[in-house]
């Protein structure tokens, strides 16, 4: 069964991180959770989860998958207020990176997890795969593939995220 951290050395810190954390496994546990497509629309997510191809949405967060089996103790999520164009990056603490912007103006990324390598991992993994998504339902169809993958290149933000691993 796939598991997640409990958060408890976050606490202190992040006194919602236990939420998150428990909504996120109960997601998992109940088979949720997709490990092929995003998206924070509900009615969306709630279709396409029965076909197999979508995580469900919440309130606040779009949680992150664990496509291979291997996150461990790591997940992500995207506030709603994420989806505007990013200014700037923040470094809000040893456990959460945020970054942004993306190609047409496409969400900027907050990865939290105990260990902020392997979530800024899956962060830009969860970018390239929600705006590829995206792309494939029509949402943005002046957006392929190929120029989300040239601008992670152009994309100090993203460069500086892939150093990690």
């Amino acid at each position: 069964m796939r598991s997640l951290d409990d958060g408890s050395d976050s606490m202190v810190e992040n006194p919602d991180y236990r939420t998150v954390a428990e909504r996120v496994q109960e997601c998992l546990d109940h088979g949720l959770i997709s490990d092929s497509a995003f998206t924070n629309d509900y009615t969306t997510a709630n279709q396409l989860m029965y076909q197999g191809k979508a995580a469900m949405s919440f309130q606040d967060f779009v949680p992150i998958t664990e496509h291979y089996n291997n996150m461990g103790d790591t997940f992500g999520w995207i506030p709603y207020s994420a989806f505007y164009p990013a200014d700037q990056v923040t470094v809000d603490s040893d456990y959460t990176v945020a970054g942004g912007p993306m190609p047409d103006d496409g969400p900027a990324v907050s990865a939290q997890s105990e260990n902020p390598a392997l979530a800024a991992e899956w962060a830009v993994q969860y970018t390239l795969e929600k705006l590829n998504i995206s792309y494939q339902l029509g949402y943005s169809p002046q957006v392929t593939t190929d120029e989300i993958e040239m601008e992670v290149e152009a994309n100090p933000v993203m460069n500086a995220y892939m150093e990690f691993f």
